[in-house]
């Protein structure tokens, strides 16, 4: 029976705290929120590999000029992705 009686008296002791006169404590924090980086157009070119056609690699000289293509083209994404980069540094520091 004192386990069903103690029992009880905490579900009551528990039961009182939320009759309190006392208002609840409601603390406000400021959320801060950042505006979207206006990026131009020139910025965000595509990345165009050249097509691959097994029909003009014949030898291994060709392959090598394909290579040739695909390095330029990653070289191009590269550059852009800097250019990008560049950009997005320049607004964060000229927005402090």
């Amino acid at each position: 029976m004192s386990k069903l009686s103690s029992g009880l008296l905490v579900l009551c002791l528990m039961m009182l705290s939320g009759c309190s006169n006392t208002p609840p404590i409601v603390q406000y924090v400021p959320i801060e929120t950042s505006v979207p980086a206006k990026i131009p157009q020139q910025l965000l070119g595509e990345c165009v590999t050249p097509p691959y056609d097994p029909n003009k690699i014949i030898d291994n000289t060709d392959h090598t000029g394909y290579i040739a293509e695909l390095l330029q083209a990653l070289a191009d994404c590269d550059m852009q992705w800097q250019r990008l980069g560049n950009y997005l540094q320049q607004q964060e520091h000229d927005n402090e």
